[in-house]
């Protein structure tokens, strides 16, 4: 499904709407086989029919976890992040959404991860402290007790910023340079957090 305005990482849950009839019925049918979904974000959210040359070629496979019928055939989705696809192909075949996708694996533990944590950690707590939303959702605990691949996901996912800058981070595969992006962006949070408060 090309999704507007929004990036689903892997691990982090988000409610959407659904509207447009190929789309809708590609929702169904997926619901009925099997109830998960690659969900992949426009490049231009104003597009109606997005071409695959329209939609980042780094999406995410998604478990459709609720689905409730809204007035004027639209659906209000749950969906919960499974894993990070590339995008193959895609075409809009009558009715029906279709993309071929390849799985992309997590890369496991790296040596001197553990030398990353403690900065990525502190960064963590500033921002679970200077924004009450995310710090409803998620403790230092839960990021803690994550591997570090999903635990950087799961911050992303509540990151107050750009789309372009969400999706870079879905794209970034390796461990170390997605980190790095995410601390990046925690600082700017941070900057404009006192910026707010002067």
């Amino acid at each position: 499904l090309p999704v507007r305005d929004m990036v689903l990482f892997p691990g982090a849950r988000v409610p959407f709407v659904v509207g447009r009839k190929a789309s809708v019925r590609t929702l169904e049918l997926a619901v009925k086989v099997g109830d998960h979904v690659v969900l992949l974000t426009q490049r231009d959210p104003k597009e109606e029919h997005p071409d695959q040359d329209g939609l980042y070629e780094v999406g995410t496979l998604a478990l459709v976890e609720s689905l409730i019928p809204l007035p004027k055939d639209y659906f209000k989705v749950g969906a919960k992040g499974v894993a990070r696809v590339r995008l193959q192909r895609y075409a809009e075949a009558g009715d029906l959404l279709q993309a071929d996708v390849v799985l992309i694996q997590e890369p496991g533990s790296q040596p001197g991860e553990g030398a990353l944590l403690k900065p990525f950690h502190d960064a963590v707590a500033a921002f679970l402290e200077r924004n009450p939303d995310a710090g409803r959702l998620l403790t230092l605990d839960q990021v803690r007790e994550q591997p570090l691949g999903r635990a950087i996901d799961t911050v992303a996912a509540l990151l107050p910023c750009e789309l372009r800058e969400k999706q870079a981070l879905l794209e970034q595969i390796e461990l170390e340079p997605r980190l790095q992006m995410l601390l990046r962006l925690l600082e700017v949070d941070a900057a404009r957090s006192t910026v707010e408060r002067e």
